[in-house]
């Protein structure tokens, strides 16, 4: 019987300890929030973690955090009695989570944004008032909601049917939370919504809204302070992310507690909780489903981000995260677990839970059996990690401009390359042409502009890439711009739009030989070489 060992891959912290020592984050948070915690529920390692030491999340503020912890331990100690209160704190995660996805969806945005050089006649509209709604939309509201759901099950108005924004800030005034409204602006939020928005230029912005018996009001912020009370926003977000998970330390919160109060409508809380049991600092799960597939079979599907692991660290990685989803879901039939990493091509494992269980059972007797078995019946796709010297944020922040001349336009360059070949793909809009003849030459003339340009490494294999000329390129050729999707960008015959399937070759042996498209929609083109060039004309044309 190997049913000790379920027990363990459950509770271990190898894996957070392998990456950083939890002892470590636990010093870390007694110096920075409470000196007084024993340890930190394994369920909430991975989060609170991020507040200690990672950029952005960092910031917040011990005297929002403080107000918040205290107010949860003031509702703890009203309530009736310990079973009413966790009922309803269960309830009220489903606004947490939603509230943590938005703010990690935010703060992705933020250090994405870092990566780039935006322009800063575009930051406003590309970032600073997306920003600014999708925090306090996204993020603020579901904790107010969150915040609001507890309050009310110790306060004699119904306070659940308070929805809306300007309701829950109420609310957060009236009950002693009012440090969390002091940077919220609702007249912003609502000229965002009502596109009542005029950027007189790079510096400052003008916001429109209705204040009904008022009429249309404005207000002027420079982009200046609009970006200051973004961050506030965050920071402020934070800070309540904080003291609430300060409560759940305290409190010792931990998963077991909290599965006692699972019902079918929060299914959402109880997956959630899942997946923070499964991530751990540097493997984080991202998302997690657990629905029938197509052979009408009972799956769970997890997917994670993880750092840079080998084929058998995601093996063996993969194996505890059976076992523990046995343990989170006994009654499913297959476990589906996907990776993806900076660094790696995306990465897939699955397994019968009828092999799990014969391994807690003892008919499979070692792991590296499970393993083997694993591998047999179940064909894994697991990539490892490339290792190629190259300029990350070159690799990132690769772009490639239209080009644009007086008969013609190249759109949509994309880099296909591979180990031993550089190659691109394109689209050419020529115009209303009529002439197989002008065709050839102005293809020509874009292979001569496309050949000859420089490609860049690719993150997670390797390519063949630099400033040397392109051994093959593909060229779909339009007369005018289309949107992707319609008809007028379909190669086939009777899109009066397309006009050939071209494809340029320095050696020949490296010829696509597109047999399925020959053999099917394109069955009817006329194919003519001509020197290191091959046209599949539209037989319409």
């Amino acid at each position: 019987m190997n049913k000790d060992f379920i027990d363990y891959s459950v509770l271990t912290t190898k894996y957070h300890n392998d990456e950083i020592n939890v002892k470590q984050v636990e010093d870390v948070y007694r110096e920075k929030v409470d000196p007084e915690i024993e340890s930190i529920p394994k369920v909430w390692l991975a989060t609170i973690k991020e507040f200690l030491l990672e950029d952005e999340k960092l910031f917040w503020e011990k005297e929002v955090s403080e107000t918040v912890y205290n107010k949860l331990c003031e509702l703890f100690n009203i309530a009736y009695d310990n079973d009413s209160f966790f009922k309803r704190l269960y309830g009220s995660l489903e606004h947490f989570f939603i509230a943590l996805s938005g703010y990690n969806d935010i703060v992705n945005t933020l250090n994405l944004f870092k990566e780039y050089n935006v322009p800063t006649e575009l930051e406003l509209r590309m970032h600073y008032l997306p920003a600014y709604n999708s925090i306090l939309e996204g993020c603020i509201t579901n904790l107010f909601k969150f915040l609001r759901d507890n309050i009310d099950l110790a306060d004699p108005k119904n306070l659940l049917d308070q929805t809306k924004l300007d309701g829950l800030v109420n609310i957060m005034r009236t009950r002693g939370l009012d440090i969390l409204i002091n940077d919220i602006d609702i007249d912003i939020r609502n000229a965002i919504n009502h596109g009542g928005i005029y950027a007189h230029d790079e510096k400052a912005v003008t916001f429109f809204y209705n204040k009904r018996q008022e009429g249309t009001l404005s207000k002027e912020l420079a982009t200046y302070d609009l970006k200051r009370k973004i961050t506030r926003l965050i920071d402020c977000a934070s800070s309540i992310f904080v003291g609430i998970l300060r409560f759940f330390i305290e409190k010792d919160v931990t998963f077991n507690l909290l599965k006692n109060y699972t019902t079918q409508e929060g299914i959402m809380v109880y997956q959630s909780l899942v997946r923070l049991e499964l991530s751990t600092f540097h493997k984080k799960c991202l998302f997690l489903t657990n629905e029938f597939n197509v052979n009408d079979q009972n799956q769970v599907t997890v997917s994670f981000h993880t750092d840079e692991l080998s084929v058998e660290d995601k093996l063996t990685f993969s194996i505890f995260t059976f076992l523990k989803l046995l343990h989170y879901f006994p009654n499913a039939q297959r476990f589906f677990l996907r990776f993806s990493s900076e660094r790696t091509l995306p990465s897939f494992v699955s397994a019968a839970v009828s092999d799990i269980e014969d391994f807690i059972n003892g008919k499979i007797s070692t792991l590296e059996e499970l393993a083997t078995l694993i591998i047999r019946k179940e064909s894994p796709l697991l990539w490892e990690p490339s290792t190629e010297e190259i300029d990350i944020n070159e690799s990132k922040t690769a772009y490639y401009n239209n080009i644009k001349k007086n008969d013609y336009e190249i759109v949509n360059i994309r880099d296909i390359s591979t180990e031993d070949l550089k190659r691109f793909r394109v689209d050419l809009f020529i115009g209303d042409v009529a002439r197989k003849n002008h065709v050839k030459k102005v293809v020509r003339d874009a292979i001569n502009e496309i050949r000859v340009l420089k490609n860049y490494p690719n993150l997670r294999y390797k390519v063949k890439h630099g400033e040397i000329s392109a051994d093959a390129i593909y060229i779909n050729v339009f007369k005018h711009k289309a949107r992707e999707g319609r008809k007028e960008k379909h190669l086939i015959s009777n899109n009066i739009n397309f006009i050939a399937a071209v494809q340029y070759n320095k050696i020949s042996k490296n010829k696509l030989a597109y047999e399925t498209e020959r053999n099917g929609v394109w069955k009817d083109f006329i194919f003519r070489q001509e020197g290191n060039i091959e046209y599949g004309w539209n037989p319409n044309f």
